[in-house]
């Protein structure tokens, strides 16, 4: 269900989706440059110590139109 929410919330087809779950810092995503989707970041933001660089490095792996879903709670 979360993959259908997700396509139909993104734009792109379910059937594209290869989730990758990565549990690291932000500042090095395993991902190249511009190929991926959609970016999902829960209770991080508010932890971070440079949140500039980790939004960077986001917008260096999303693709062109991609989709950055961020939670930030105080």
């Amino acid at each position: 269900r979360f993959d259908a929410a997700l396509a139909r919330r993104s734009g792109l087809s379910a059937d594209r989706f290869r989730p990758m779950l990565v549990r690291r810092g932000v500042e090095r995503l395993p991902a190249v440059d511009g190929r991926t989707d959609v970016v999902i970041s829960d209770n991080v933001f508010e932890h971070l110590p440079d949140v500039p660089a980790a939004l960077r490095e986001i917008a260096r792996v999303l693709r062109p139109g991609g989709l950055a879903v961020l939670g930030i709670h105080p």
